[in-house]
């Protein structure tokens, strides 16, 4: 996850106020993502979770989260 302008390759979306900008390639191979805030622990931020794992060894899913 980056900070970035959107570009003509992207697809944009906005989720109660927050921008979400995704290469519509990544979007395509990825089936979607999952963005979710998690508070666990020490750690507070935005998790991100294709529905479809990365073919790098990921075993993330989106089945836990609510998209």
């Amino acid at each position: 996850m980056a900070l970035d302008e959107p570009k003509e390759t992207d697809e944009k979306f906005e989720f109660d106020g927050l921008k979400v900008v995704i290469e519509k390639a990544l979007l395509q191979q990825t089936g979607g993502v999952c963005v979710d805030f998690v508070e666990k622990g020490f750690f507070r931020g935005y998790r991100v979770d294709p529905k479809i794992p990365l073919s790098r060894g990921g075993d993330k899913s989106c089945g836990e989260c609510s998209c």
